[in-house]
């Protein structure tokens, strides 16, 4: 690529509005700037003119990407507590208290480490 004077315009040709199209998705507009030897300003106003936009993503998107990311897997243990826990909330719902009260118990002494669903169950013992 030719090295541009500065303050001289680029002039874009068909070859070049072609090849925005096809990899502004894909490139980051820095790569593309790069790419033609061109600022960042040049690339961005020429995206605009020609209209390409990116599909921009929510920040609520963002965040739930990056809280997936980031999100350990639950372990087998966890499950079973929290497998257990809804049983006893079903017997509860159903008027079955003593057979809830009994799920309940079984997850405070059997998994009393997965500490936020004991808790919940000492919540319904009360």
């Amino acid at each position: 690529m030719a090295k541009k004077i500065k303050n001289e315009r680029k002039k874009w040709n068909e070859e070049d509005i072609k090849f925005l199209q096809e990899n502004y998705k894909s490139m980051a507009n820095s790569k593309l700037a790069k790419h033609f030897n061109v600022s960042l300003k040049s690339i961005e106003t020429k995206l605009h003119k020609l209209g390409l936009k990116r599909e921009a993503k929510s920040k609520k998107s963002k965040l739930v990407e990056i809280k997936h990311k980031m999100k350990p897997p639950i372990s087998e243990e966890r499950k079973r507590a929290i497998a257990i826990f809804d049983k006893g909330i079903h017997l509860y719902k159903e008027g079955k208290k003593e057979e809830a009260f009994n799920e309940f118990k079984k997850v405070l002494s059997d998994y009393s480490d997965v500490i936020d669903v004991a808790c919940k169950a000492r919540e319904y013992l009360k």
